[in-house]
């Protein structure tokens, strides 16, 4: 607040970083309000005062405070989930963010929340609501009503407090998140009403952090709760999150507790379109079995607690929650996603929630997806059309419409290094076009959906265009710009009941990620996509684009695109076989190295392994060992774990790596490297024969040779400086129950060819740098090269080689490793760079002069150490 003010007046933005506390701060003491002795929050209302005191410049600043661009806090999303099951219905706040009605939309649940900001909004106001309330109890920033100063907020409006009085009688109220220091809350709603209140009855439950205790209360807070007595009790927590979402909501979905089944259907709230009621339809119109069955996998899914079979009061009473169903004093009626996701005859009530679909190309093309039997429209000697309306609830127009476009989603095989079969359009990217277009549309226009298709393209079209709020997050710019530079949570619900049930029918996210999975499906299936709204907004229209190969109808084959398409090669070796058990026995040493002099000691061969918690771990087979006396350990204490128990043990994926890692390091040393312990990299050393050292190794396309140690020499004499190593640095990674080893290549430098680091810092890093940094053919050729390397030539499949001495070398498990690295393809434009992306590549040239200048200054420091060497050696 100070720093907004300051730079209000010194014509600075808020965001210019250059203002810090050192700006603002002098100015602030000299403020004639400021009193630096008192607590911060105490001076809240002045501030606000005198900071604030425009009231535009309030608004402004209150917006920008109360809509951060983050996400809410877990607490948030669990008390949504609260407010969906109906434990609570009514929330009153002091605050005026809108972090609830971003968890809401967040979670998608609950459907609608009613919001009463000013006095004018009571008329939405229920003492017993249908939908959940959100009351705020200092106005509103947006309508310039928000209560801050110490004037402000000695009164809360005697109209919501008259309207809200009965409510607090007759319900239990809990406080969270407030500290009871404003007069305005605790005369008006709590002291003043006790009398009226009758005490309370359902009590006052005022949450406290556990770290502060009761001796942290306000002394309001204790006057109150001196007079209600019993009425009044204390409840530590850790914090609003942990209540919200772990002790609370956490909880309840733990203990399956059912819903809170709504008492009253008051609500003055304009229900969103399709919470609507829809006009002429009854509960009969309703399949109430299948209704049932849908809300009782979906309740499961929420770890509610559901009936075994069929109960119509149980599904009337879900339905209700979920908005399916509205309660009248004739007993119900459906909403309009009660009748187009569960009616009997949709098209009756909604003649427009149906999808026109049509198909046109070649004769032969329409007959090879449809068959011969289907009825075609002729538009020339080789071209037809089929058209065909998809109808009933919408779950059935979801399948059937999946399904007739699974018939014009060719099969057939690419021909590649390794050819597979493909799909002319990725599944997930067809279901998420059409869950958008059902979900999305708006069903009070009276067009249908349009489903078009060609032999290369899909096209959607839906009624509606961008809600508000994702027009909002947009601003100015293109939908179709913000999917493809790889935005997602795009959200907004037109129909919240709809998205929530495909939600729990697996159908779709709550994660505003459909039609970013769209693109990315589409994209990594060669293929393209565009998304737009047409016709003023009044329209949203998707297209999908097939993989551009021509497709022999013959043989149901293709050959790439290779033009379009890149590939990409990880730098992982797999793992594809691992010791499915882990052996230890109690040990007294507090390292593996103790444990292992230990064992020398009693010339006693001990395996490599490492200490957890008063236990050696191996991967090595004890029980063997100690059957042939080959063990130091107890046989009586030596016990197997399985990799799976271990790894998902407390500590165990630590052991497990360890022991791994040291396998691989065995591995590397037997066949020929260098390892650097310190510096956890691997290389290859000069040999007594040759300065520089030359590898010839099996590329990719040929045979190839690498030199992996080579020396600098001095410009004058030739003489060599230091030796420049090519190196290897790896680290294990596992993907759920796959593991696989990573493989960097990087760069080391010796003064002697073996392992006398050049101490320079500044080089490691630059190397690592430049080798970062380096994305192109030279980057696969390296992990190529090193995998040859580990893989010993070996072009498939091959075991590592344990380490540890002959005697427990038979013992070792067998780990076998692929002997390829894993490539995948993808269309080209994905990866595509644009303008402002260039630059993050231009820093490469720098970083490689920097090297060189880097490399003249240990040239010229080594040659004043030899030099003063030399000198030495004269002198002596």
């Amino acid at each position: 607040m100070v720093k907004f003010k300051w730079c209000l007046e010194n014509d600075r933005s808020i965001d210019d970083p250059t203002v810090t506390r050192a700006s603002y701060w002098p100015w602030l003491l000299k403020q004639h309000w400021f009193d630096q002795d008192k607590n911060l929050a105490d001076l809240y209302p002045s501030a606000v005062k005198h900071l604030l005191n425009v009231s535009e410049d309030r608004r402004q600043f209150f917006k920008a405070l109360i809509n951060p661009a983050v996400d809410p806090r877990e607490g948030y999303l669990g008390l949504a989930e609260i407010l969906h099951q109906r434990w609570v219905t009514t929330i009153l706040t002091t605050n005026f963010d809108e972090c609830l009605q971003k968890a809401k939309n967040m979670v998608g649940r609950p459907h609608q929340i009613t919001s009463i900001k000013t006095a004018s909004d009571l008329v939405m106001f229920s003492s017993s609501p249908r939908d959940p309330q959100l009351i705020y109890l200092h106005g509103s920033v947006d309508h310039y009503t928000d209560k801050n100063l110490d004037e402000e907020v000695r009164t809360l409006d005697p109209q919501i407090v008259d309207r809200i009085q009965p409510m607090l009688m007759d319900h239990p109220i809990i406080v969270v998140g407030y500290r009871g220091n404003e007069q305005s809350v605790m005369d008006n709603l709590f002291l003043s009403q006790i009398s009226s209140a009758h005490s309370f009855p359902h009590g006052i439950y005022w949450c406290t952090r556990s770290a502060d205790g009761a001796d942290a209360l306000a002394p309001k807070v204790k006057e109150l709760a001196s007079s209600l007595g019993g009425n009044f009790t204390t409840v530590p927590i850790q914090g609003f999150d942990q209540l919200f979402s772990k002790e609370l909501w956490g909880h309840l979905r733990e203990e399956g507790v059912r819903p809170a089944v709504p008492t009253s259907s008051s609500s003055t709230l304009v229900p969103l379109n399709d919470m609507s009621p829809c006009n002429g339809a009854s509960l009969d119109d309703l399949d109430m079995v299948f209704m049932f069955t849908r809300l009782k996998a979906y309740s499961e899914f929420l770890k509610q607690w559901t009936p075994d079979s069929y109960e119509e009061g149980w599904t009337l009473e879900t339905a209700e929650a979920f908005n399916l169903i509205r309660s009248t004093p004739d007993g119900g009626e459906p909403t309009l996603a009660g009748v187009l996701l569960f009616g009997k005859s949709v098209e009756r009530h909604v003649p427009s929630a149906t999808i026109e679909f049509e198909a046109s190309g070649p004769r032969e093309w329409l007959i090879d997806c449809f068959g011969d039997d289907v009825d075609f429209t002729s538009e020339g000697e080789d071209t037809a059309t089929m058209t065909s309306s998809v109808s009933g609830s919408l779950w059935a127009q979801l399948d059937a419409l999946l399904d007739v476009l699974s018939k014009v989603n060719n099969d057939f095989r690419l021909k590649e290094e390794t050819s597979r079969q493909v799909r002319s359009y990725s599944p997930l990217a067809i279901k998420e076009m059409v869950v958008n277009s059902l979900a999305h549309r708006d069903y009070s226009k009276p067009e249908t959906v349009k489903v078009s298709v060609t032999p290369n393209r899909i096209v959607a079209t839906s009624p509606g265009g961008l809600v508000p709020e994702v027009a909002t997050k947009l601003g100015e710019q293109s939908i179709d710009s913000f999917i493809k530079n790889g935005g997602r949570n795009l959200k907004g619900y037109r129909n919240p009941v709809i998205a929530d049930l495909f939600y729990g029918g697996g159908a779709m996210d709550h994660t505003g990620s459909g039609l970013s999975d769209l693109w990315r499906e589409t994209v990594a299936n060669n293929g393209t996509a565009s998304f737009d709204t047409i016709a003023d907004n009044g329209a949203f229209q998707v297209v999908i684009e097939a993989r551009p190969e021509a497709i022999d109808n013959i043989t149901k084959t293709a050959v790439p695109a290779s033009s379009d398409v890149v590939r990409f090669a990880s730098n992982l070796l797999p793992f594809s076989h691992l010791p499915e058990m882990i052996w230890h026995a109690g040990c007294t040493q507090s390292a593996a190295w103790r444990v292992i002099e230990s064992a020398k000691k009693a010339d006693m061969p001990c395996p490599p392994g490492h200490v957890f918690d008063g236990r050696f771990y191996t991967l090595y087979d004890l029980a063997s060992l100690s059957e042939k006396n080959l063990t130091p350990f107890d046989p009586g204490d030596i016990e197997a774990i399985s990799l799976d128990e271990l790894v998902a043990d407390e500590g165990g994926r630590n052991v497990f790596v360890k022991l791994l890692n040291d396998f691989v390091v065995g591995h590397i040393c037997n066949i020929g490297l260098y390892y650097d312990h310190r510096h956890k990299r691997a290389y290859y050393t000069r040999t007594d024969d040759e300065e520089e050292r030359k590898i010839t190794y099996r590329a990719r396309l040929k045979k190839a040779t690498r030199t992996v140690v080579r020396p600098r020499r001095k410009s004058e004499d030739q003489s060599i400086l230091w030796y420049e190593h090519k190196a290897l640095e790896f680290r294990l990674m596992d993907f759920g129950t796959d593991w696989a080893l990573a493989l960097t290549s990087g760069y080391a430098f010796t003064r002697n060819g073996y392992g006398q680091f050049i101490n320079r810092e500044k080089t490691n890093t630059l190397s690592t740098k430049r080798a970062a940094k380096d994305f192109n053919a030279n980057a696969h050729n390296d992990a190529t090269f090193w995998m040859s390397m580990i893989a010993e030539g070996n072009s498939e499949l091959f075991a590592l080689r344990p380490s540890g001495g002959a005697t427990v070398e038979d013992f070792a498990p067998t780990i076998s490793m692929h002997a390829r690295l894993p490539t995948a393809s993808y269309q080209e434009s994905a990866f595509a760079f644009g303008e402002d992306d260039v630059g993050e590549f231009d820093d490469f040239q720098e970083l490689a002069e920097e090297l060189d200048q880097l490399s003249s200054l240990i040239d010229d420091e080594l040659a004043d150490q030899t030099e003063s060497s030399e000198g030495n050696e004269d002198d002596d």
